[in-house]
């Protein structure tokens, strides 16, 4: 697991990585599935922030995450 956080002028930017099993994230996504997925959408969404999931069977895991310092 690599686990970067940056600190930028207007953002903080998270990011998650892992070369687990992985899974169809546009399939959880479409779905509306992943509780854990909804939580961190809805908090984020509450701050303005943004999230990306990036993952495929077999080939891992990535989380993008950035919350804008100016909210």
């Amino acid at each position: 697991m690599d686990i970067q956080l940056k600190n930028y002028d207007d953002i903080y930017m998270l990011t998650i990585e892992d070369n687990g099993v992985g899974f169809d994230a546009s399939k959880v996504v479409k779905e509306n599935t992943g509780m854990g997925f909804k939580g961190m959408k809805n908090r984020l969404d509450a701050i303005d922030g943004f999230l990306e999931i990036e993952s495929r069977e077999g080939r891992g895991t990535t989380l993008l995450i950035e919350i804008n310092k100016n909210f």
